[in-house]
């Protein structure tokens, strides 16, 4: 028996060649070949909680139906902003609607 890589557990191996074990975790060979009243009392003893007994999951603050924004925009109101969006970039562009000469530097 030896400890594992981590050193959080023990490691059983049987080194004789008929065994048909090769390695198993303390955990392990307990569950396999402990019986189930020795499991139970491995587990009790090797499995710790950290949380105290009257531990209650978080709970959201907001409740769900409120949780959405509190003005949602109507489709005519999206449609405005999107509108007047492309406005806004149309103007800032040449006056040929964003057309690019193709030639943008002159010939010498």
């Amino acid at each position: 028996m030896f400890m594992g890589k981590e050193g959080n557990t023990f490691i059983f191996k049987c080194f004789l060649p008929q065994c048909s074990i090769n390695s198993l975790h303390l955990h392990e060979l307990i569950k396999r070949y402990g019986g189930e009243d020795l499991f139970q009392e491995w587990r009790k003893a090797s499995w710790t909680t950290t949380y105290e007994e009257n531990w209650f999951p978080i709970k959201n603050k907001v409740p769900y139906k409120d949780r959405r924004t509190p003005h949602r925009k109507t489709f005519k109101e999206t449609q405005e902003l999107k509108s007047a969006a492309l406005q806004i970039k149309i103007e800032g562009e040449n006056p040929n609607l964003g057309a690019t000469h193709p030639h943008p530097y002159k010939p010498v």
